[in-house]
Protein backbone atom coordinates (compact mmCIF):
# COMPACT_ATOMS: atom_id res chain seq x y z
CA UNK A 1 0.00 0.00 0.00
CA UNK A 2 1.45 3.33 -0.63
CA UNK A 3 1.14 6.68 1.42
CA UNK A 4 2.31 5.38 4.72
CA UNK A 5 5.20 6.60 6.74
CA UNK A 6 8.12 4.66 6.98
CA UNK A 7 9.46 4.39 10.38
CA UNK A 8 13.06 5.61 11.46
CA UNK A 9 14.80 3.18 13.17
CA UNK A 10 16.85 3.40 16.68
CA UNK A 11 20.07 1.97 16.26
CA UNK A 12 22.64 0.86 19.17
CA UNK A 13 26.07 0.50 18.59
CA UNK A 14 27.11 -3.06 17.30
CA UNK A 15 27.76 -6.20 20.06
CA UNK A 16 25.64 -3.74 22.40
CA UNK A 17 22.55 -6.53 24.42
CA UNK A 18 20.42 -3.93 25.16
CA UNK A 19 17.82 -3.82 28.33
CA UNK A 20 14.22 -5.53 27.93
CA UNK A 21 10.71 -5.07 29.96
CA UNK A 22 8.37 -7.98 30.00
CA UNK A 23 4.36 -8.02 29.07
CA UNK A 24 2.62 -10.51 30.74
CA UNK A 25 -0.98 -10.83 31.78
CA UNK A 26 -3.71 -13.52 32.35
CA UNK A 27 -4.27 -13.27 28.77
CA UNK A 28 -1.25 -12.54 27.23
CA UNK A 29 2.51 -14.72 27.54
CA UNK A 30 5.32 -13.55 29.09
CA UNK A 31 7.16 -11.90 26.33
CA UNK A 32 10.65 -8.99 26.29
CA UNK A 33 10.51 -6.23 24.69
CA UNK A 34 13.04 -3.71 24.24
CA UNK A 35 13.49 -0.87 27.40
CA UNK A 36 14.05 1.74 25.40
CA UNK A 37 11.55 2.85 21.82
CA UNK A 38 13.46 5.78 19.82
CA UNK A 39 13.84 8.47 22.96
CA UNK A 40 11.72 7.07 24.67
CA UNK A 41 12.36 4.75 27.81
CA UNK A 42 9.58 1.94 29.10
CA UNK A 43 8.63 2.26 32.68
CA UNK A 44 5.90 -0.64 32.81
CA UNK A 45 3.80 -2.53 31.23
CA UNK A 46 0.23 -1.52 30.47
CA UNK A 47 -2.10 -4.02 28.32
CA UNK A 48 -2.31 -6.40 25.26
CA UNK A 49 -4.46 -7.02 22.34
CA UNK A 50 -4.86 -8.31 19.05
CA UNK A 51 -2.11 -6.78 17.16
CA UNK A 52 -0.13 -4.87 19.57
CA UNK A 53 1.39 -4.39 23.17
CA UNK A 54 1.73 -1.23 24.98
CA UNK A 55 3.98 0.09 27.78
CA UNK A 56 3.49 3.27 29.64
CA UNK A 57 6.83 5.03 28.72
CA UNK A 58 8.55 8.94 29.17
CA UNK A 59 11.06 10.84 27.07
CA UNK A 60 14.49 9.98 28.06
CA UNK A 61 15.40 13.57 27.57
CA UNK A 62 11.76 16.08 28.28
CA UNK A 63 10.13 13.20 30.72
CA UNK A 64 6.97 13.62 28.96
CA UNK A 65 4.98 10.77 30.04
CA UNK A 66 3.56 8.92 26.44
CA UNK A 67 1.95 5.61 26.08
CA UNK A 68 4.13 3.34 23.72
CA UNK A 69 2.62 0.48 21.72
CA UNK A 70 4.55 -2.11 19.50
CA UNK A 71 2.82 -4.44 16.85
CA UNK A 72 3.34 -8.10 18.67
CA UNK A 73 5.79 -9.72 16.02
CA UNK A 74 3.70 -13.04 17.12
CA UNK A 75 0.27 -11.84 16.48
CA UNK A 76 -1.44 -14.08 13.70
CA UNK A 77 -3.89 -11.12 12.45
CA UNK A 78 -3.38 -11.05 8.31
CA UNK A 79 -1.58 -7.71 6.91
CA UNK A 80 -0.37 -6.90 10.41
CA UNK A 81 2.05 -4.73 9.47
CA UNK A 82 -0.47 -2.79 7.20
CA UNK A 83 -2.76 -2.52 9.78
CA UNK A 84 -0.35 -0.98 12.03
CA UNK A 85 1.00 1.49 9.35
CA UNK A 86 -3.12 2.59 9.02
CA UNK A 87 -3.01 3.15 12.70
CA UNK A 88 -0.57 5.62 12.49
CA UNK A 89 -2.23 7.53 9.20
CA UNK A 90 -5.32 7.64 10.95
CA UNK A 91 -3.71 8.92 14.68
CA UNK A 92 -1.30 11.45 13.10
CA UNK A 93 -4.81 13.00 10.81
CA UNK A 94 -6.71 13.17 13.37
CA UNK A 95 -6.79 16.15 16.50
CA UNK A 96 -9.98 15.76 18.49
CA UNK A 97 -9.78 16.23 21.68
CA UNK A 98 -11.36 12.71 22.57
CA UNK A 99 -8.72 10.51 20.33
CA UNK A 100 -5.54 9.96 22.20
CA UNK A 101 -2.72 11.98 20.53
CA UNK A 102 -0.56 11.16 18.29
CA UNK A 103 3.45 11.47 19.54
CA UNK A 104 5.82 9.48 16.91
CA UNK A 105 6.73 6.37 15.40
CA UNK A 106 9.42 4.67 14.58
CA UNK A 107 11.48 0.80 15.14
CA UNK A 108 14.05 -0.18 17.49
CA UNK A 109 16.95 -1.37 16.37
CA UNK A 110 15.57 -5.01 16.34
CA UNK A 111 13.11 -3.91 13.88
CA UNK A 112 9.96 -3.96 16.01
CA UNK A 113 7.68 -1.29 14.92
CA UNK A 114 6.41 1.27 17.25
CA UNK A 115 3.74 3.96 17.76
CA UNK A 116 4.09 6.44 20.43
CA UNK A 117 0.47 8.16 22.24
CA UNK A 118 -0.51 10.28 24.38
CA UNK A 119 -0.76 8.73 27.53
CA UNK A 120 -4.20 8.37 28.91
CA UNK A 121 -4.29 8.36 33.23
CA UNK A 122 -7.30 6.42 33.44
CA UNK A 123 -9.81 3.19 33.43
CA UNK A 124 -11.44 2.12 30.25
CA UNK A 125 -15.57 2.19 29.96
CA UNK A 126 -15.08 -1.46 30.36
CA UNK A 127 -13.21 -1.00 33.71
CA UNK A 128 -15.79 1.62 34.43
CA UNK A 129 -19.17 -0.45 34.18
CA UNK A 130 -16.94 -3.93 35.98
CA UNK A 131 -16.71 -1.66 39.13
CA UNK A 132 -19.46 1.03 39.17
CA UNK A 133 -22.17 -1.24 37.24
CA UNK A 134 -24.99 0.82 35.42
CA UNK A 135 -24.47 4.56 35.08
CA UNK A 136 -26.96 6.91 35.19
CA UNK A 137 -28.06 8.22 31.81
CA UNK A 138 -27.08 12.22 32.27
CA UNK A 139 -23.32 10.71 32.93
CA UNK A 140 -23.79 8.37 29.72
CA UNK A 141 -25.10 11.14 27.70
CA UNK A 142 -22.07 13.23 28.37
CA UNK A 143 -19.31 10.22 27.85
CA UNK A 144 -21.24 9.34 24.52
CA UNK A 145 -21.48 12.62 23.37
CA UNK A 146 -17.53 12.91 23.72
CA UNK A 147 -17.55 9.51 21.98
CA UNK A 148 -19.43 10.53 18.63
CA UNK A 149 -17.78 14.04 18.77
CA UNK A 150 -14.39 11.77 17.91
CA UNK A 151 -16.17 9.53 15.99
CA UNK A 152 -17.82 12.42 13.93
CA UNK A 153 -14.20 13.58 12.81
CA UNK A 154 -12.99 10.23 11.86
CA UNK A 155 -15.89 9.88 9.70
CA UNK A 156 -16.19 13.21 8.02
CA UNK A 157 -13.02 12.36 6.99
CA UNK A 158 -13.63 9.49 5.39
CA UNK A 159 -12.63 7.02 8.20
CA UNK A 160 -14.07 4.21 10.72
CA UNK A 161 -12.83 2.94 13.66
CA UNK A 162 -14.11 -0.89 13.08
CA UNK A 163 -13.69 -1.78 16.31
CA UNK A 164 -15.64 0.21 18.76
CA UNK A 165 -16.08 -1.51 22.62
CA UNK A 166 -15.96 0.04 25.77
CA UNK A 167 -12.63 -1.71 26.22
CA UNK A 168 -11.19 0.92 23.76
CA UNK A 169 -12.47 4.08 24.95
CA UNK A 170 -10.81 5.62 27.61
CA UNK A 171 -12.07 7.88 31.16
CA UNK A 172 -9.47 10.43 32.71
CA UNK A 173 -10.97 12.94 35.15
CA UNK A 174 -9.77 16.77 34.17
CA UNK A 175 -10.81 18.61 37.38
CA UNK A 176 -14.86 17.87 37.94
CA UNK A 177 -14.83 16.47 34.34
CA UNK A 178 -14.83 13.09 33.11
CA UNK A 179 -12.71 13.35 29.65
CA UNK A 180 -13.12 10.36 26.80
CA UNK A 181 -10.52 9.48 24.92
CA UNK A 182 -10.76 6.95 22.00
CA UNK A 183 -7.81 4.22 21.65
CA UNK A 184 -7.05 1.51 19.13
CA UNK A 185 -7.36 2.71 15.37
CA UNK A 186 -5.77 -1.09 14.37
CA UNK A 187 -8.26 -1.61 12.32
CA UNK A 188 -9.52 1.50 11.21
CA UNK A 189 -10.69 2.12 7.60
CA UNK A 190 -9.23 4.59 5.76
CA UNK A 191 -10.44 6.72 3.00
CA UNK A 192 -8.59 4.79 0.58
CA UNK A 193 -10.28 1.32 1.09
CA UNK A 194 -14.02 2.60 1.52
CA UNK A 195 -15.79 0.01 -0.22
CA UNK A 196 -13.72 -2.57 0.23
CA UNK A 197 -14.18 -6.53 1.32
CA UNK A 198 -11.80 -7.42 3.62
CA UNK A 199 -14.38 -9.27 5.78
CA UNK A 200 -15.45 -11.75 3.31
CA UNK A 201 -12.00 -13.46 3.55
CA UNK A 202 -12.16 -16.92 3.86
CA UNK A 203 -11.50 -17.45 7.70
CA UNK A 204 -10.89 -13.90 8.85
CA UNK A 205 -13.25 -11.87 10.94
CA UNK A 206 -12.46 -7.74 11.55
CA UNK A 207 -12.90 -6.57 15.23
CA UNK A 208 -14.49 -7.70 18.32
CA UNK A 209 -17.46 -10.09 17.63
CA UNK A 210 -20.00 -8.46 20.75
CA UNK A 211 -19.65 -4.90 19.23
CA UNK A 212 -20.12 -6.21 15.29
CA UNK A 213 -23.53 -4.98 13.56
CA UNK A 214 -25.30 -8.15 11.97
CA UNK A 215 -23.96 -7.05 8.07
CA UNK A 216 -20.91 -8.31 8.84
CA UNK A 217 -22.13 -12.00 10.38
CA UNK A 218 -23.72 -11.85 6.93
CA UNK A 219 -20.70 -10.78 4.95
CA UNK A 220 -22.61 -8.12 3.85
CA UNK A 221 -20.64 -5.39 4.62
CA UNK A 222 -20.08 -3.41 7.67
CA UNK A 223 -17.05 -1.73 7.51
CA UNK A 224 -18.24 2.13 7.80
CA UNK A 225 -19.61 4.72 9.60
CA UNK A 226 -22.95 2.92 9.90
CA UNK A 227 -20.97 -0.16 11.15
CA UNK A 228 -19.65 1.84 14.09
CA UNK A 229 -23.02 3.18 14.80
CA UNK A 230 -24.13 0.40 15.54
CA UNK A 231 -21.35 -0.07 18.21
CA UNK A 232 -21.97 2.60 19.43
CA UNK A 233 -25.68 1.44 20.18
CA UNK A 234 -24.23 -1.54 22.18
CA UNK A 235 -22.10 0.95 24.28
CA UNK A 236 -24.93 2.69 25.36
CA UNK A 237 -26.91 -0.16 26.28
CA UNK A 238 -23.56 -1.79 28.19
CA UNK A 239 -23.39 1.91 29.86
CA UNK A 240 -26.84 2.37 30.64
CA UNK A 241 -27.42 -1.80 32.09
CA UNK A 242 -23.74 -2.66 33.15
CA UNK A 243 -24.29 -5.38 31.02
CA UNK A 244 -22.53 -6.69 28.07
CA UNK A 245 -24.11 -7.43 24.89
CA UNK A 246 -25.48 -10.85 24.10
CA UNK A 247 -23.77 -13.68 22.51
CA UNK A 248 -23.33 -12.38 19.07
CA UNK A 249 -24.31 -16.82 18.02
CA UNK A 250 -27.73 -15.85 19.07
CA UNK A 251 -30.00 -14.61 16.47
CA UNK A 252 -29.62 -11.51 15.55
CA UNK A 253 -32.95 -10.01 15.60
CA UNK A 254 -33.62 -11.47 19.15
CA UNK A 255 -30.68 -9.82 19.96
CA UNK A 256 -31.69 -6.61 19.02
CA UNK A 257 -35.39 -6.98 20.37
CA UNK A 258 -34.17 -7.92 23.83
CA UNK A 259 -31.14 -5.07 23.71
CA UNK A 260 -34.07 -2.40 23.29
CA UNK A 261 -36.64 -4.37 25.78
CA UNK A 262 -33.68 -3.69 28.09
CA UNK A 263 -33.84 -0.14 27.75
CA UNK A 264 -37.41 0.42 27.79
CA UNK A 265 -37.47 -0.29 31.70
CA UNK A 266 -34.57 1.50 32.36
CA UNK A 267 -34.48 4.52 30.48
CA UNK A 268 -37.06 7.68 28.83
CA UNK A 269 -38.85 6.97 25.78
CA UNK A 270 -36.75 9.32 23.65
CA UNK A 271 -33.69 7.35 24.63
CA UNK A 272 -35.37 4.02 23.27
CA UNK A 273 -36.10 5.18 20.54
CA UNK A 274 -32.85 6.77 19.26
CA UNK A 275 -30.32 3.73 20.60
CA UNK A 276 -33.04 1.34 19.19
CA UNK A 277 -32.22 3.54 15.76
CA UNK A 278 -28.25 2.68 16.45
CA UNK A 279 -29.09 -0.97 16.61
CA UNK A 280 -31.34 -1.25 13.64
CA UNK A 281 -30.51 -4.79 11.95
CA UNK A 282 -31.28 -2.61 8.88
CA UNK A 283 -27.56 -0.41 8.19
CA UNK A 284 -29.95 2.01 6.06
CA UNK A 285 -31.93 2.91 9.36
CA UNK A 286 -29.33 3.59 11.41
CA UNK A 287 -27.86 7.38 11.25
CA UNK A 288 -25.47 8.06 8.96
CA UNK A 289 -22.66 8.62 10.94
CA UNK A 290 -21.33 9.65 14.41
CA UNK A 291 -22.20 13.32 13.37
CA UNK A 292 -25.79 12.83 12.49
CA UNK A 293 -25.69 10.62 16.03
CA UNK A 294 -24.73 13.62 17.78
CA UNK A 295 -26.76 16.19 16.42
CA UNK A 296 -29.71 14.05 17.65
CA UNK A 297 -28.51 13.63 21.46
CA UNK A 298 -29.06 17.02 22.78
CA UNK A 299 -32.92 17.62 21.24
CA UNK A 300 -33.38 14.29 22.21
CA UNK A 301 -32.36 15.14 25.73
CA UNK A 302 -33.98 18.24 26.28
CA UNK A 303 -37.18 16.57 24.88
Amino acid sequence: MTGFPSAPVSRRGAGASAPTLVARSAAYPARSFPLRAGAYQLTRFLSAGGMGVVFEARHRFGGERVAVKFMDPDAHYPNKDERFSREIVALRSLRHDAIARFVDFGRTSDGLRFLVMEYVPGVTLSELTAREGALPLRRCVALLRQLCGALAEAHAAGMAHRDLKPSNVMVARAGTRERVKLIDFGLAQLPDAVGTKETCLPGIFLGTPGYAPPEVWSRAGGLGARGDVYAIGLIAHHLLTGCPPPDPVETLVHNCRRLIEDLKTRTPSWCVALFARCLSTDPSMRFADAGALLRALPSLELA
